[in-house]
């Protein structure tokens, strides 16, 4: 169960999955999100090819509900009528629309890649702002402190993952912004 705070819940969440077959015969992934089902799709299994020990698959679903308390409840399951059935879990992605707001003064957030030029407005923080410029992870530097209140960060045409702390929280700081374009307002 994972909390998906400030999430806009008028916009879908997208889930996406890497799954393997590792049986002869087929059998049917499910995927649910809060007993709601939003994938049931049959993978074939590798059947009599030689020198072969699974069938990859990359899926994808969406759901578009109200979550309770803003958690996601994913259930992952397969069926078949073979009892030696066997799948593989390599990993799953969950994405969604959320508001740029500090949940226990940390923010985390990834951008989406594109050659345009994006704000973000971040609010909501209690404190100073510390980032960092982690683009070159052997030369890490704080790019300037924030003040409180609200900051715009300005990027560009870069994939960008971005961890932000307020200074009044009883961790270690680790601020993190990679890119080297930020203007305060």
């Amino acid at each position: 169960m994972k909390k998906l705070d400030y999430r806009i819940s008028s916009l879908p969440i997208n889930y996406k999955l890497g799954f393997v077959n590792a049986s002869q015969a087929a059998f049917t992934l499910s995927l649910s999100e809060n007993n709601t089902n939003i994938l049931s799709k049959s993978l074939a299994g590798y059947g009599n090819a030689s020198y072969t020990v699974g069938v990859a698959y990359t899926e994808s679903a969406t759901f578009n509900g109200i979550l309770q308390d803003n958690r996601s409840v994913l259930k992952i399951s397969l069926s078949s009528l073979a009892v030696n059935s066997v799948g593989y879990l390599d990993y799953f992605e969950i994405s969604y629309e959320k508001e740029l707001k500090p949940v226990d003064n940390n923010l985390i957030f990834f951008s989406k890649d594109t050659s345009a030029v994006v704000e973000y407005y971040l609010s909501s923080f209690p404190s100073e702002i510390k980032v960092f410029d982690v683009t070159d992870f052997d030369n890490v530097s704080q790019v300037s402190p924030m003040p409180a209140g609200q900051v715009v960060l300005i990027l560009d045409s870069r994939l960008v993952r971005m961890l932000i702390k307020s200074e009044n929280i009883l961790q270690s700081e680790m601020k993190i912004f990679l890119s080297p374009r930020i203007h305060r307002r």
